[in-house]
């Protein structure tokens, strides 16, 4: 895998980008997913998929965050070892989709303790499914370690919403959100 990563990043002149799945993604679903992003975002070559544990079942949405929580040591992890072997500051970018995209920032909010020095590229959330207040408090110990942020949000995603409501706050990842993160 080590030589594997090395060779990928030779070929990679803008750098490696790491991919962090979402809710209801078993492993064979994650492939397929990560595949089909990494063909539509023009990531061929580039992109590194981090899998956790997702049950794959929908109906196990409690199970799914827990084991979240669980790999978020492990996402901080891949993300300082993959940029501390970009071989420019600034070029190893990271994209995190619903369930992962939370999991996502709070390895950022990690990483940003841990390596205060280290530097990101771009971070890209799609519907990610944390809470909105959760992450305007976590936001500005990520924004110094990275480039820039991009977040999707969705007006009709059905997890999102029903996120929304077993949590009782607004998620990230929905358009009702009407305040600024500056």
């Amino acid at each position: 895998a080590q030589e594997m990563l090395a060779e990928m990043q030779k070929m990679s002149p803008d750098g490696l980008a790491l991919y962090v799945h979402g809710y209801f993604i078993d492993f064979e679903k994650g492939c397929r997913r990560a595949a089909l992003l990494q063909r539509n975002a023009g990531l061929e070559g580039r992109m590194v998929w981090f899998s956790w544990p997702s049950d794959g079942d929908i109906a196990n949405y409690p199970q799914d965050e827990a084991d979240l929580y669980w790999s978020i040591p492990d996402i901080a992890d891949a993300i300082i070892d993959l940029a501390n072997r970009a071989e420019k500051p600034g070029t190893f970018d990271v994209i995190g989709h619903s369930l992962g995209g939370r999991g996502l920032a709070l390895a950022l909010q990690d990483v940003a303790l841990r390596s205060p020095d280290i530097r990101l590229g771009h971070v890209v959330l799609l519907a990610p499914d944390i809470d909105f207040g959760i992450f305007k408090r976590v936001l500005p110990r990520i924004r110094p370690i990275v480039s820039s942020i991009t977040v999707y949000v969705s007006d009709e995603d059905r997890p999102l919403s029903i996120s929304r409501h077993l949590h009782g706050y607004p998620r990230l990842g929905l358009s009702e959100n009407e305040f600024e993160l500056l």
